[in-house]
């Protein structure tokens, strides 16, 4: 039988299930109630690791097809990345080599201006 003719044979047993037989520890409404609930999680349980046991074949099928396809693709997907990085690299390289000298004059220019205001605040200062 498959897995899905052994969850129904449980479940029509369980929709016929009478808690006759089974020892008790009193005849309370209670009782019978808790008996019929584990009976039910008992059967849940069962049913799950039944199917479990079922879908665990075709999945691992599923994961030996697609483990070489995501590597193939990897393998492209790659020498693609490393050229965009090093593309990035070198214009990062070239704008910093461009920019410096400018850098440096607009640096030269705040020192000028730095030791201009200095030598007003000291003239200030002396009097």
């Amino acid at each position: 039988m498959s897995g899905k003719a052994y969850l129904v044979v449980a479940l029509v047993c369980l929709s016929v299930y009478t808690t006759q037989g089974m020892p008790q520890r009193g005849n309370d409404i209670g009782t019978l109630v808790k008996n019929k609930i584990a009976a039910k999680a008992n059967l849940i349980n069962a049913s799950v690791a039944l199917g479990k046991g079922i879908v665990q074949p075709i999945v691992d099928i599923k994961a030996g097809i697609i483990k070489p396809i995501i590597g193939i693709k990897a393998s492209i997907a790659r020498p693609i990345f490393q050229l965009k990085r090093q593309l990035i690299i070198a214009k990062k390289n070239l704008a910093v080599s461009v920019l410096r000298p400018a850098f440096r004059i607009k640096a030269s220019k705040l020192s000028l201006v730095r030791d201009l205001l200095d030598k007003k605040i000291n003239l200030l200062r002396g009097f």
